[in-house]
């Protein structure tokens, strides 16, 4: 992803008020499933709350969808920590210049497990597990290193 990319997207969601991305990756599993399209508004640090998940660019500008912990300030430097729901550490803070956007919606899914099972992912208990219960991270890690083995023809541990 470039800075031009970031550019676009940041000048799609001032003038259409919106953008739809498609989900890549497993981080946010089982709350954002690969392949599904998220829906960002534009990012206001005075509607940013613990549990909101944020669109950001890294420092390599590619972009992340995490879930929003908290600020530190360090320096007088407001820093926003966020962090995937199956990975076990939190993302390197970012500045507010790199939150791109902020997630509003999901589309729905269609068809199979995922249409009965997203409304308790995408809810505020599940936020709420994922963020105070450090076991079921955990058992998310190992559950997404497992199906990624599987998908890529190794053998789990």
């Amino acid at each position: 992803m470039s800075k031009d990319v970031t550019k676009l997207l940041r000048h799609t969601l001032r003038k259409q008020g919106f953008v739809d991305l498609p989900a890549q990756g497993y981080s946010m599993f089982p709350a954002i499933r690969q392949g599904r399209v998220c829906r960002f508004v534009p990012f206001e640090e005075s509607e940013c709350s613990p549990g909101d998940v944020m669109l950001y660019a890294n420092d390599s500008h590619q972009l992340v969808a995490h879930r929003y912990y908290g600020t530190r300030r360090i320096d007088h430097t407001t820093l926003y920590v966020l962090k995937g729901d199956s990975n076990l550490y939190p993302d390197e803070a970012v500045h507010a210049h790199q939150i791109i956007g902020k997630l509003q919606r999901m589309a729905a899914e269609e068809h199979g497990l995922g249409r009965w099972l997203s409304p308790l992912f995408g809810g505020s208990l599940w936020c709420k597990l994922v963020m105070h219960a450090p076991p079921v991270t955990r058992w998310l890690h190992r559950y997404v290193h497992r199906r990624r083995l599987l998908q890529a023809g190794g053998e789990t541990p």
